[in-house]
């Protein structure tokens, strides 16, 4: 709880959010591209607006230096940068320089309204800078061939091509979002239909995705005859390049790390007790992002895992497991299990 506090309510002085308010001020900010840009969906009620101006796009980018007055003096802090216009190629690692009018989110007028300063504390993100077109950005440098993160934003791009290429255009938003965590290619109308019926959730990149995704490659794997240690240290390699494709979300990672822990006790021989596992995972996150001690999303995540955790434990403890059996079960031919 006190690492939570200070990671959503402490900054750095050099912060870009220290020069602004939350009125709008003309700014001159250099950085480094962290999300690369990607359509924003429409508010609702302000079509005619978007009709008339534009779409907008937004990408978000860690601050290295601002001008003040006629010098450019250190910066940091990440800032989300939200440009008029559709989106452009501008990859992760990008350095450039952007002209535009600088805020922070305003504190909740009325009740009931969302609080957007308290969602910029915990994302670690107190400054918007508002840019009109693309032409007041400049690009400074391409990023590394080399860097990381930079071949995982192309590699989701290419993968959302792929779909363009391969689905109904009708259809292909719905898929970039269940496979990708993609939401731009989805209409209003669509978003506010889950909404609606209470299935947004199906929208969101969970951990049941990665869970069905390494039982199915598990059990290829294995259908090939890949000894089961090399088949779990497979399965970890794809499910963490997978983590990181969609964007490593809360759920995703939780799900990620109990797959590498079943896989790395397949590797030594061993089986994992599930809710040490869970344990585990829970710890990594609170230190990675401890905002989400106090999510209430992370904590039903949490706490339905452990009941299904619970209940898997309990039937497995109910069941004959005679060591007997197990042995003569190993001893069997492929041919005669399936028999």
């Amino acid at each position: 709880a006190s690492w939570s506090a200070a990671r959503v309510n402490m900054f750095a002085s050099k912060d870009l959010a220290w020069q602004l308010d939350t009125r709008p001020r003309p700014v001159a900010v250099r950085g480094r591209v962290v999300e690369s840009p990607r359509l924003l969906p429409v508010p609702a009620g302000e079509e005619r607006r978007v009709a008339a101006i534009g779409p907008t796009s937004g990408c978000v980018v860690a601050v290295t230096a601002a001008r003040w007055k006629s010098r450019w003096q250190p910066a940091g802090g990440e800032a989300r940068v939200l440009v008029t216009g559709a989106p452009i190629d501008l990859p992760v690692g990008t350095e450039i320089r952007i002209f535009g009018r600088g805020l922070r989110p305003a504190e909740p007028l009325n009740p009931g309204e969302p609080d957007m300063a308290r969602r910029a504390r915990e994302s670690r993100r107190l400054s918007i800078v508002r840019v009109n077109g693309w032409e007041n950005v400049r690009v400074l440098s391409k990023p590394a061939w080399w860097s990381l993160p930079t071949a995982i934003d192309q590699l989701r791009t290419r993968a959302a091509a792929v779909l363009a290429e391969h689905i109904d255009p009708e259809r292909v938003g719905l898929a970039a979002a269940l496979f990708l965590g993609l939401r731009d290619g989805l209409s209003r109308q669509v978003t506010d239909e889950f909404v609606v019926t209470g299935t947004i959730h199906v929208l969101s990149i969970s951990g049941l995705h990665v869970t069905l995704l390494a039982i199915g490659l598990f059990g290829v794997l294995r259908a090939l005859g890949v000894l089961r240690h090399r088949a779990g240290m497979i399965v970890s390699v794809i499910i963490g390049g997978y983590m990181l494709l969609v964007g490593a979300g809360t759920p995703v990672v939780r799900a990620t790390i109990l797959v590498w822990i079943a896989c790395g006790a397949l590797a030594v021989g061993r089986r994992p007790a599930s809710i040490n596992s869970l344990a585990c995972a829970a710890i990594i996150i609170c230190a990675w992002r401890p905002a989400e001690v106090f999510s209430v999303g992370a904590q039903l995540s949490f706490l339905s895992t452990g009941i299904l955790v619970g209940v898997a434990n309990v039937m497995r403890a109910s069941r004959e497991d005679d060591p007997i059996e197990r042995l003569i079960e190993r001893s069997r031919s492929r041919c005669e299990k399936f028999g």
